[in-house]
């Protein structure tokens, strides 16, 4: 959905080789007139399962909000999405998304989806070192935001994790017991 010109300025102005003020003269459409149109291309590529136009709308999206305001914060319309494109796989930016609700902080709202990220893997990483190298990383940012969460269930959640095959999993919920004084 991208044109292959647009990709490869988002991929400029992302390895800093133009400024922002050349990516908007670049980019084929007119950011600054038309501030909706990555929206539209957000919901386009999702309905298409583009997963390269979905990974650079959120790119821009970002670096556009955080040159104007800061730290990106997602109004509802990217959330509600996000939310859903967790549980699906046709993407392979579920760190990147799970990164966003953690930044959110939407605690009640997202507990239950932490929760079902520690018992999911990613069919792109379903053999046993994909998963270690991978998941590993998103599973123990699930765990430290349940903990921090501090609901019994999400507690509980953390707690069942005590003896897995992942060493730095284990390590990280022993870590919680600590920070925590969780009763071992």
């Amino acid at each position: 959905m991208i044109s292959n010109e647009d990709d490869r300025v988002i991929t400029d102005l992302a390895a800093g080789k133009i400024t922002l003020d050349e990516f908007y003269k670049r980019f084929s459409i007119d950011l600054l007139s038309n501030p909706h149109s990555l929206r539209e291309m957000w919901k386009m590529a999702i309905q298409e399962k583009d997963k390269e136009t979905m990974q650079n709308v959120l790119y821009v999206e970002c670096y556009l909000y955080c040159d104007k305001y800061g730290p990106w914060r997602p109004d509802d319309y990217y959330i509600e999405d996000i939310r859903r494109l967790m549980k699906e796989y046709w993407h392979e930016q579920h760190e990147e998304l799970l990164d966003i609700l953690i930044a959110v902080r939407d605690d009640k709202k997202d507990e239950r989806l932490y929760i079902d990220v520690l018992h999911t893997t990613f069919p792109y990483y379903e053999d046993q070192e994909a998963e270690e190298t991978f998941m590993v990383p998103i599973w123990t940012k699930c765990i430290w935001k349940l903990a921090s969460i501090g609901t019994p269930t999400a507690i509980k959640s953390v707690k069942e994790l005590k003896n897995s095959p992942y060493e730095y999993i284990r390590n990280t919920v022993e870590q919680q017991y600590e920070l925590h004084g969780w009763n071992k």
